[in-house]
């Protein structure tokens, strides 16, 4: 599986992890999909290199430098499915909805079209236990990653090997989170 840092890698502008990554059959998924707020009141979000159909993209948690590009993204792939737990949905999509104004009041630009899209394609990780077979030879687990509430690890598993994306995690038990889960299985890639 090729994988490619499409923020979170220095670039400056987008603080999160966004990764795109490439199964040998051709699945092509994301790993998170965040923005940032520029100091002119633009935006930033990751660049899909051009030509890359995108099948699928896992939000790890509900920070906004993780997740708070999907409305742009539908806009570039309205069939792509969505997969996140309950409570990062419940926490994104209100913000979404109320149209995600940054401190100088302006207005991001997509519309009811794109969030009409996410929700219909996002499919919830109702728990941890859940496995997601995507194409031969490709699956995702998940572990609960102690970040904030609903934040989750996702684990590829593929005939090569697994490899576990951690999002951001919390070692440590919070007073409403509980500490993340360490995997119970050989990890081949971290």
């Amino acid at each position: 599986m090729k994988v490619t840092m499409l923020g979170g890698s220095g670039d400056g502008a987008i603080q999160g992890s966004s990764l795109l990554c490439e199964h040998e059959d051709g699945f092509t998924f994301l790993i998170d999909y965040g923005m940032a707020f520029l100091e002119n009141g633009d935006i930033a979000i990751p660049k899909i290199p051009a030509g890359k159909k995108i099948n699928a993209c896992f939000i790890t948690h509900a920070h906004f430098d993780h997740g708070g590009g999907l409305p742009y993204l539908m806009k570039l792939f309205p069939h792509m499915k969505v997969f996140m737990s309950r409570p990062t949905f419940n926490l994104l999509f209100p913000v979404f909805v109320k149209g995600i104004r940054n401190q100088q009041n302006r207005t991001l630009k997509y519309g009811p079209q794109e969030l009409h899209l996410l929700k219909q394609n996002t499919m919830i990780i109702s728990r941890t236990s859940d496995k997601i077979k995507m194409s031969n030879g490709l699956s995702f687990t998940f572990l609960p990653a102690g970040h904030i509430r609903g934040a989750m690890s996702v684990l590829v598993h593929t005939a090569k090997g697994t490899t576990m994306f951690s999002g951001d995690i919390s070692l440590d038990d919070q007073t409403t989170v509980r500490r993340a889960q360490l995997p119970n299985m050989k990890i081949d890639t971290l």
